[in-house]
């Protein structure tokens, strides 16, 4: 599993596998395929990239944030700290 694992700098990462999965991506350079998710943990600029994920997203990409977040990129599913949801990949 760690070999799937890859820092993007700061507190960016992605995880390999299906469902491809970004966290916080920010000033992203390259990247190979669109990702299925994008976790975004709060509204901070270096941990919420409006522009990254606009890089990323894909018709298919799910954006997963809170209520802060979605004020600023639209059609991101909040999950609140107690919730938990399920992704078919």
């Amino acid at each position: 599993m760690i070999d799937n694992i890859q820092w993007l700098g700061h507190s960016g990462f992605i995880i390999q596998g299906s469902p491809l999965i970004y966290i916080a991506p920010w000033r992203v350079t390259t990247y190979d395929t669109q990702p299925d998710l994008i976790l975004l943990g709060h509204d901070h600029y270096d941990h919420c990239s409006q522009l990254d994920v606009e890089k990323l997203r894909a018709p298919h990409t799910q954006i997963i944030s809170n209520e802060q977040v979605h004020k600023t990129i639209p059609d991101t599913t909040i999950i609140r700290p107690w919730q938990s949801i399920s992704i078919d990949k």
